[in-house]
């Protein structure tokens, strides 16, 4: 037998005559990766995504009241509450982060826990034409509406919103628009009904409990304020601290006749009727294409493992 020089590496042609003589088990290798991939998309459920478009509201009557205030009132006003004028941008950067956290999420199980939280952490299938969702036994009792998991010491059988927070957050898409400074939201979910009402709720919802927050500091502003300005005598102060409380009545009651406090809806969540996951085809070509590579990978493998165990084996020296 001849014996190849260690740094003599394997030629195109040489490479293509292992794949022929290793051909049978390549196509079984993409067979096998073919089949595993269809299996793998059919398997898959279909995700359906319900989405809107939402433009930050600003409060004008703060920001001019800011504007004709003499130096060094700012901090009085800070000491009442009264929030320094900001731009959309900074609305928009508050509105994504209150909807991502804990806390709000805490709030929607709050208003229809019975719902949403099965829908988050016990769904296993979806009925498109019967509009049913299916829960897993393992975890949810459909019948009787109960939590029946097993769970550790440190768990309680209801999931609790920390808990439910990471299922919330894996379905959640949410950014703002660098060039319009708009906020887009989408929920991803099997169930295209429960996408556009939850969607719906958290646009109801960051609207409302940033309009009850506003009313309260508005309300605690004016009684701090008024108290003040009964204690001084010095007119350009008085002046102003009238200015701000006149802010803050006008504030109160924009924010009683908007409902839509926060983010203004430019395009309004509907129930989508077309999926956008997942692409089966997608799967079964990526699936079969790297079950194609890997076999090839193999049989070269295996291939120069026997070809050099065979040359140990012949070497004069054993």
């Amino acid at each position: 037998m001849n014996h190849r020089d260690n740094e003599e590496f394997i030629d195109l042609g040489e490479i293509i005559r292992i794949i022929l003589i290793y051909k049978w088990y390549i196509v079984l290798g993409l067979i096998i990766s073919g089949l595993a991939s269809v299996f793998i998309a059919v398997s898959s459920p279909d995700i359906y995504r319900s989405s809107a478009l939402l433009e930050p509201q600003e409060n004008n009557q703060t920001q001019n009241a800011f504007s004709s205030m003499p130096p060094g009132m700012g901090g009085l006003a800070s000491l009442a509450g009264v929030q320094l004028p900001s731009s959309s941008g900074d609305k928009a950067l508050y509105a994504i982060e209150v909807i991502k956290s804990k806390v709000f999420l805490k709030h929607l199980l709050s208003i229809d826990s019975e719902r949403i939280l099965p829908s988050l952490v016990a769904l296993e299938s979806y009925d498109l034409n019967t509009n049913v969702s299916k829960f897993d036994k393992d975890l949810y009792d459909q019948d009787t509406n109960e939590w029946i998991r097993e769970v550790r010491p440190n768990q309680k059988k209801v999931p609790s919103y920390i808990e439910a927070h990471d299922y919330f957050l894996s379905i959640l898409e949410i950014f703002k628009d660098k060039k319009t400074g708009y906020v887009y939201i989408a929920i991803d979910h099997q169930s295209p009904v429960f996408a556009q009402y939850l969607l719906s709720l958290i646009i109801s919802e960051v609207n409302n409990i940033t309009k009850e927050m506003e009313l309260k500091e508005a309300e605690d502003a004016i009684e701090y304020l008024t108290a003040k300005q009964l204690t001084t005598n010095v007119s350009s102060v008085k002046l102003s601290i009238n200015n701000i409380i006149e802010s803050q009545l006008q504030s109160q009651m924009l924010s009683n006749i908007r409902e839509e406090f926060l983010l203004k809806t430019i395009d309004p969540p509907v129930v989508p009727e077309v999926k956008i996951a997942p692409s089966r085809l997608f799967i079964c070509v990526i699936g079969s294409f790297f079950g194609f590579v890997l076999s090839i990978f193999s049989v070269l493998v295996f291939h120069l493992i026997r070809f050099n165990f065979f040359q140990v084996q012949d070497s004069p020296d054993t």
